[in-house]
């Protein structure tokens, strides 16, 4: 072989060297990204979980996104009933699910830790423009005796909320919250709880059936939201995530999503 020959052969043996090499670099890079099957409520949520054509978007997802990929996973999200997400939770088909509350029932089941906070927002009352009489509301459930309570079956607003079933007339039904303004006008219930954003997003959506629709204020304080994981998987997931998720609320990124969402006022969780 001639010192030519040779040399090209050392240059193609190099090169196929680098490339081997670059190859088995980005298999070890793909193979080192897990996967985290995250459950959303199959619902709009605004500002904090929503479909923007056809993609999933808002607060918490962005929050939830950007922490789980700086621990080296790719999320994986599962729009389900809510019913169904919390199921699923339970099983460990899910390793968590966004915009929970905690309570009691929950805890057997779910992973809550402190620094897992998401966000916080407000719950209203609701009541349609013409009821028979104007009713009065100065942040005192007690004074809403004699009403009828729409709740959504499943879901949790708040401890003050739950502590009200004892002394108020409250009808538990089926469905999602996109229903609830439709039973309202129905007349199944008086008074309805939802959080303003959804009131909002019907304004906007359906102004007719908006106008036909107050708010009785003053509102209230919804308990915390958390990304709550899966006690059936692995506790360190959740310490991770937790852990991670106190950094990222300290860096420019996270006061850059509070700005794009206009949530602000959830500055101070982050400190």
């Amino acid at each position: 072989m001639s010192y030519h020959q040779s040399g090209k052969f050392l240059i193609f043996f190099l090169f196929a060297q680098f490339a081997i090499a670059d190859l088995s670099t980005s298999s070890a890079t793909i193979a080192m990204i897990k996967e985290m099957n995250v459950g959303l409520e199959d619902s709009d949520n605004s500002p904090f979980e929503y479909l923007s054509k056809n993609e999933n978007s808002g607060f918490h997802v962005d929050v939830v996104r950007q922490v789980a990929k700086k621990m080296g996973y790719q999320v994986v999200w599962h729009r389900l009933p809510w019913a169904r997400a919390l199921i699923n939770l339970e099983k460990g088909e899910l390793d968590a699910v966004s915009y929970l509350s905690a309570n009691p029932e929950r805890d057997k089941y779910i992973l809550f830790l402190p620094d897992n906070l998401l966000s916080y927002s407000e719950i209203c009352l609701f009541t349609k423009v013409d009821s028979n009489e104007k009713i009065n509301f100065t942040g005192d459930l007690h004074q809403l005796k004699k009403y009828k309570f729409g709740y959504l079956k499943d879901y949790f607003y708040s401890k003050k909320i739950i502590q009200a079933k004892s002394y108020l007339r409250f009808e538990d039904f089926p469905g999602t919250s996109s229903h609830q303004f439709d039973q309202l006008l129905g007349s199944r219930f008086d008074i309805m709880f939802m959080a303003p954003a959804r009131y909002d997003e019907l304004k906007k959506t359906n102004s007719s059936k908006a106008s036909k629709i107050r708010i009785l204020k003053p509102c209230l304080k919804s308990d915390d939201a958390y990304i709550g994981f899966s006690k059936v998987k692995d506790p360190q997931i959740a310490q991770k995530f937790a852990l991670t998720m106190k950094s990222f609320k300290k860096t420019k990124e996270y006061g850059q999503l509070l700005k794009k969402y206009n949530l602000q006022y959830l500055e101070s969780s982050s400190r």
